[in-house]
């Protein structure tokens, strides 16, 4: 039996070889038969000779390591060290509260930092133009009732709509689709009350901290990250950079700076109609003087098929057309943009349906207006932010912080309307 220090050992070092098969499969193959150790400078290694009946099993068993009589700590940083963190600063808080740290943001693929919360329980997100995230809601709660601190302040950010109809926004909601992930180094979700954290939402608070000097451990720090998203359909590339620059002087000043840039064309295809109504909206009303005057009239008559109020043998008088021809007399007489039958046993059995408000087609119902939609949207959003800060003391802290963002989207939607099949 091993002592319990040379055990622990061994067993910190298998995990580290755990962390290097997470990194590359292609390292897999080179060091599968090689086991892991760790140890201190000058120990060296016990000579170990297997028996026959352990030979067959040199694989599976534990790697020999001599005890050096000193204590040596293994500590593996990275995608690990990043979930400590988020658990330390939930573990500090009173209050219910998940945070997603530095590490975490920049492993996401995700756009923007509403899609990274997405990842926390209890926040669902709201796609806007493009399928990206926009807004987020906690707990059920709307995004009007979510409330923003970027560094301590508050914060405000809204996009109108990119088309015609989207109209500026002045609703209460935070639109994170402005900024990128790269330009913060952590984001809270605060899901309850707390003392020391002034009211004004319903749902939750969220914190966006941007990156410090000295929040880095060295004295100068650069940074920086390239990526593209290739579409086969447009054969193109999309680009997605960002950099950061951090710069101690001295023990009690520094300056950093982030930029981030990315640029993301989308095609979308669709098919809309501006509302499905009844047949008798936005029809044709039959003229005064006439012997249903007042009735709106939704369809057209095949040609040559005047339409009674009744099939075609009733004496009943014919709707007419506000110059006093018999509606569907032939092509031209006609209310414009009303559909038309193809035959006259299909329009007598459209018109007979009369609905709740006992209208003749009252009670079919159809899309106005529709057509295939092609939209073609191009983003771009460039990001960026200042800080200077000046820290003589542990217990004084002077922070200068400043942010800029800009979201930019140039929309084409390109459509057919069936005008045969709508309503002015």
């Amino acid at each position: 039996m091993w002592p319990a220090s040379e055990r622990e050992r061994v067993l910190t070092c298998q995990h580290g070889y755990k962390r290097h098969l997470h990194v590359s499969i292609s390292l897999l193959s080179l060091i599968a038969a090689t086991p892991a150790f760790a140890q201190d400078a000058g120990a060296a290694l016990t000579p170990q000779t297997p028996s026959p009946a352990a030979a067959t099993n040199d694989q599976d068993a534990p790697p020999q390591v001599t005890d050096t009589g000193e204590n040596s700590d293994i500590v593996v940083t990275g995608f690990r060290a990043a979930l400590n963190n988020a658990l330390n600063q939930k573990r500090n808080e009173t209050a219910a509260i998940d945070s997603i740290v530095a590490e975490d943001i920049g492993k996401f693929p995700d756009s923007n930092l509403a899609e990274s919360m997405q990842r926390i329980p209890g926040v669902a997100l709201s796609r806007g133009d493009g399928g990206e995230g926009r807004n987020i809601s906690v707990r059920g709660l709307g995004a009007q009732f979510t409330r923003v601190r970027i560094n301590g302040m508050e914060g405000v950010s809204q996009v109108s709509g990119s088309d015609i109809r989207g109209g500026v926004a002045t609703g209460r909601s935070f639109d994170f689709v402005t900024f990128p992930t790269e330009i913060f180094s952590s984001l809270s979700v605060r899901k309850t009350l707390s003392a020391d954290v002034e009211e004004g939402s319903l749902g939750a608070t969220v914190d966006l901290r941007a990156p410090k000097p000295f929040d880095q451990k060295k004295d100068f720090i650069f940074s920086g990250t390239a990526r593209g998203i290739y579409n086969d359909i447009r054969k193109d590339v999309d680009p997605r950079l960002s950099a950061l620059v951090s710069k101690k002087l001295g023990d009690t000043f520094g300056i950093l700076g982030t930029v981030a840039y990315s640029k993301r064309h989308i095609d979308e295809y669709a098919y809309s109609a501006v509302d499905v109504v009844p047949t008798t909206v936005y029809g044709l009303a039959q003229p005064a003087g006439t012997a249903n005057a007042g009735v709106i009239f939704p369809f057209c008559t095949p040609v040559g098929y005047t339409f009674r109020g009744a099939p075609a043998t009733s004496p009943v008088p014919g709707y007419t057309q506000p110059n006093g021809v018999a509606i569907g007399a032939d092509a031209n007489n006609c209310s414009t943009g009303n559909p038309r039958t193809g035959t006259a046993a299909a329009y007598d059995y459209i018109m007979a349906r009369t609905g709740v408000n006992g209208r003749p087609g009252g009670g079919v119902y159809l899309p106005r207006l529709p057509r295939p939609v092609k939209s073609s949207q191009n983003q771009e959003r460039l990001a960026g932010s200042l800080t200077l800060q000046w820290k003589p003391s542990d217990n004084t802290d002077i922070s200068i912080d400043g942010l800029y963002s800009r979201f930019k989207v140039a929309r084409l939607d390109t459509m057919f309307d069936a005008r045969s099949f709508g309503r002015a």
